[in-house]
């Protein structure tokens, strides 16, 4: 699996405005629960859609994907240039890609990766899937459990199907809970974290703990959405027994939103290269209050 990613040109110091607001103790405290010290925000002149256009053509510096057989486009962003048209049709001109694709704008958030790679197997047709968030343009005043923790960035991914193959995928959600994590149009992101936190714990981890063991798959390798740095080392605590290997990368980026697996699976592929074939696990959580979970078998490209 090969990846362009993006993220926002300004560095937002995270742990110097903490301690200005709360003292270096406190502070340390945060930071040990949420994970990053620095967090990557847009610029004024940046956007979902210039992020992923400059994910795309990092993707491009690796390998020149194959065009002619790409039927589809699958866009996800929760923060889109406008009502509609959907980003999708935006970053298939710019990209100059062939008129006769089908795009697909999807508004989904921490699951957005998954679920778009899940819809795109089960399309059965080698497709680009771009995700895309700025979290910051949502955010106007600091606020510790927000400010502290959202990067803002972009993947750029072609799905080969002679590369990925699907084994089996979940999701669900657990209802009357949207509003602890949602946004309004001109208004700032609101999150009760303890819920997220309570929704990970008591939800997803149990679905996610049967999803594997339902499997007859050995996992490779085991991508959480990096919700925050407790969230990870919770997981990690009770899925190594499943896996041993349980990439985090929160500490460096923050939480990118739905563009967060694509991201953590590039960083941990430079580190550890992908074998001739490998079994991958990913898992999304957050926004809805939602959960998606996907198995996929990964070959080496040639």
């Amino acid at each position: 699996m090969i990846f362009g990613t993006a993220i926002g040109s300004k560095v937002y110091d995270v742990e110097q405005l903490c301690n200005e607001q709360f003292g270096v103790e406190k502070t340390k405290q945060l930071i040990q629960r949420t994970g990053p010290k620095k967090l990557y925000i847009c610029s004024k002149n940046e956007n979902t859609l210039s992020l992923s256009v400059k994910a795309w053509f990092n993707l491009k510096k690796k390998f020149i994907p194959n065009f002619d057989n790409v039927e589809n486009i699958l866009y996800v962003t929760e923060n889109p240039l406008k009502k509609f048209p959907g980003n999708g049709f935006y970053f298939a001109s710019q990209i100059k890609i062939k008129k006769k694709i089908k795009i697909i704008d999807i508004n989904s958030g921490c699951t957005g990766f998954v679920d778009a790679l899940g819809i795109a197997l089960e399309l059965k047709k080698d497709s680009i899937i771009v995700c895309s968030e700025t979290y910051s343009k949502n955010i106007s005043k600091f606020t510790r459990s927000i400010s502290t923790l959202f990067s803002d960035g972009a993947s750029a991914f072609v799905l080969n199907h002679n590369q990925v193959k699907l084994i089996k995928k979940s999701s669900g959600f657990l209802e009357d809970t949207v509003d602890n994590l949602s946004c309004d149009y001109n208004q700032d992101i609101i999150m009760n974290g303890k819920a997220v936190y309570d929704f990970t714990m008591s939800s997803v981890m149990p679905n996610l703990i049967s999803f594997i063991k339902n499997s007859k798959s050995k996992i490779d390798r085991i991508y959480l959405h990096q919700g925050s740095k407790t969230v990870i080392e919770n997981f990690k605590s009770k899925l190594n027994k499943y896996c041993s290997h349980i990439p985090e990368n929160v500490s460096q980026k923050g939480n990118l939103v739905s563009a967060t697996i694509p991201h953590l699976i590039n960083d941990d592929l430079i580190i550890k290269p992908l074998k001739k074939e490998e079994i991958f696990l990913l898992c999304g959580f957050g926004v809805g209050l939602a959960y998606s979970m996907i198995l996929i078998k990964v070959k080496r490209r040639k």
